[in-house]
């Protein structure tokens, strides 16, 4: 699962990559972005954000591997051809989806799988099928999202190899790009109860601007 911790520490290490002339492959397998109220308050969608521009800002050659699950918006901003990879391979053990076959399966057929004799057998019938149906559109190039399938015995080849040499044109750079991200790193949202301390602090502001406000000239009560 992709956190908001990992899309941070992902972005600064793509633009370490880019700034340092490095070219970029990236071994995708990830089920998505985790989810929870956790996360939405520890910044995931604002570290996502920063991890999607940290990729289409790269001026070095990139490349993507996709090995196994690659779910959702979390396979998009991992150097996706989305995002403007020069090279997007993937496995025949690939799973390029919006979803997992379970939860597909629990959302699109839920009322053929409530319907049924058995719903359980039903079930696991439809996810069967499902999965079949995915392996045999993603192994003729995943629907789009992938430019090639390859034998996983040569994938150091032909990642490698069509990268070597290779020049990203980005129009009007002459060097690595060293823009700032949309968000600052430094910028934290954290979910916790106030000390005492705070709140007599607090309690102080608000009675100073209460007195501040009754003791006002030229002010009047407006009539009950």
């Amino acid at each position: 699962m992709l956190d908001s911790i990992a899309a941070q520490k992902a972005a600064r290490s793509v633009r370490f990559y880019d700034v340092f002339g490095i070219p970029l492959v990236v071994l995708v397998g990830v089920p998505g972005f985790l989810p929870g109220v956790d996360q939405e308050h520890g910044g995931a969608i604002r570290y996502g954000a920063q991890l999607l521009y940290a990729y289409c800002d790269v001026t070095e050659p990139r490349g993507q591997v996709v090995l196994r699950k690659a779910y959702g918006g979390a396979f998009t901003v991992l150097g996706s051809n989305s995002v403007g990879a020069d090279l997007s391979l993937a496995c025949p053990t690939n799973e390029i989806a919006v979803m997992g076959a379970e939860a597909v399966t629990n959302v699109i057929f839920r009322s053929e799988i409530a319907s049924s004799g058995d719903p359980e057998l039903t079930r696991k019938r439809t996810i069967s099928e499902y999965r079949d149906q995915l392996k045999q559109s993603l192994l003729r190039g995943g629907m789009g999202q992938v430019d090639e399938v390859i034998d996983p015995a040569v994938t150091h080849t032909a990642a490698i190899e069509p990268l070597r040499g290779a020049a990203r044109e980005v129009p009007g750079a002459t060097q690595p790009q060293t823009r700032e991200p949309p968000v600052a790193d430094t910028v934290r949202i954290t979910k916790r109860e106030p000390t005492p301390q705070e709140l007599a602090a607090l309690i102080a502001v608000l009675a100073r601007l209460t007195a501040g406000t009754r003791s006002a000239p030229g002010r009047k009560r407006p009539a009950a």
